[in-house]
């Protein structure tokens, strides 16, 4: 089905970019899977003018408009482009997600300018693409993670409100820069920058929503009188807010400081873990199983579960999974999945994406150093947080509210 269904995706996407949507463009004789729960509609016509969906219907009840270019679908499927919730977007990845039909994708940390530019270049017609979604730069506070003894990940700029306050936009993009020249081990364009108080989380959150970003993403543990800031400053634009949790800030604490978005299901573990030795090490940073995503999902008492899913519902709140890389070596078809990542690195026609990012396609870091019952206690979490999700997407549709967006 998924070939298939990229075979019309090729096809609609050459006709497309042939004359930037300047004539009408017909899919006929594909089984339409419109993503609306409706059954699928077989012999179907689909509609384009210029960038719009006309019409949708089957063969013979929609008129077919006079010059339009038809792209025959039988034995096709044919499907709504599809959306990637978290990714951070490099040079290398627009044709392939095309080509894989994601045509929408939300950037949740880059560096700001570069990834605005590669936004505005897409929506402008100049630059072939999925639509960008971004947040720009992280706003972290890396001191109080380490005091939390939590892990700093990416390197960012420091002391951020003695350097931007009261700037504008270009100039803080300007000036990030040249800290980041003068700081040996950053990169030239940093897409963290931390924050050291309340008032320089709301400088940096001003400045991201005047840049334009879709969303504002908070990484590491910020502090929830930061969060609050962050979050008082973003309402002010329209914005939502998206957090990376890290130093014991549970999924209510967070959600009540202001939050809409929980990142990697950050905080679910800590607003559901009975033990109080487990919860206190957790809390404190302490409590680690390896080093990836998950590792204290076992402890999750399900009888915990109800009432933080109502309250997350109740409040719209949009949980954003990663089981596609915290998960992938617990699927039974893992090793199949792998012998298939191995002949795509032989690929010579993929030699152009970075050495370094193919690395994690075969063995994620935190496999290196897991021990057999290691992996047993992840597979029991994994377990536990599928069975929250089903439940939390099930009392939304309870609620008729449906899935809570991000952007």
């Amino acid at each position: 089905m998924l070939k298939r269904f990229v075979e019309v995706a090729i096809s609609l996407i050459i006709a497309a970019t042939g004359n930037l949507f300047a004539q009408t463009i017909v899919i006929e004789g594909g089984l339409l899977v419109d993503a609306t729960g409706r059954p699928p509609i077989s012999n179907s016509v689909v509609v384009i003018e210029r960038d719009r969906i006309k019409a949708v219907g089957q063969v013979g009840s929609i008129s077919i408009p006079a010059g339009a270019q038809v792209i025959n679908a039988r034995g096709k499927t044919v499907l709504p482009g599809l959306f990637d919730s978290h990714i951070h977007y490099w040079d290398w990845m627009p044709e392939l997600l095309i080509a894989h039909g994601i045509t929408s994708v939300i950037d949740t940390g880059n560096r700001l300018e570069w990834i605005i530019a590669q936004r505005d270049g897409i929506n402008s017609r100049k630059i072939f693409g999925p639509r960008i979604f971004p947040a720009g730069w992280l706003i972290a506070n890396h001191e109080q993670e380490e005091r939390a003894g939590g892990y700093v990940r990416r390197p960012g700029i420091k002391n951020l409100s003695e350097h931007v306050k009261g700037k504008t936009l270009q100039e803080a993009i300007e000036i990030t820069r040249l800290l980041a020249l003068s700081n040996p081990g950053l990169p030239n364009m940093p897409e963290v920058l931390e924050v050291e108080d309340v008032d320089s989380a709301r400088e940096l959150t001003r400045l991201l929503a005047e840049s334009g970003v879709a969303f504002i993403k908070t990484h590491g543990a910020v502090s929830l009188e930061q969060l609050k800031a962050i979050a008082e400053e973003a309402d002010k634009f329209g914005l939502r807010v998206a957090s990376h949790l890290d130093g014991g800030i549970d999924a209510r604490e967070a959600v009540e400081a202001g939050v809409d978005a929980l990142i990697h299901l950050r905080g679910i573990a800590e607003a559901t873990v009975s033990d109080p030795k487990l919860l206190a090490e957790l809390k404190a940073g302490k409590f680690r199983l390896g080093t990836g995503g998950g590792v204290y999902h076992y402890a999750m008492d399900p009888a915990k579960f109800p009432p933080l899913i109502e309250f997350l519902v109740k409040r719209n709140i949009f949980l954003q999974t990663d089981f596609v890389y915290s998960a992938q070596a617990l699927y039974k078809q893992w090793e199949s999945f792998k012998a298939e990542r191995i002949r795509l690195l032989e690929n010579k026609n993929l030699g152009y994406i970075a050495p370094s990012d193919p690395v994690g396609w075969l063995n994620p870091a935190w496999m290196l150093s897991e021990t057999p019952a290691d992996k047993e206690l992840r597979i029991q979490g994994y377990q536990k947080m599928m069975r929250f999700i089903k439940e939390f997407v099930a009392l939304q549709f309870v609620h008729s509210s449906g899935i809570a967006e991000l952007i």
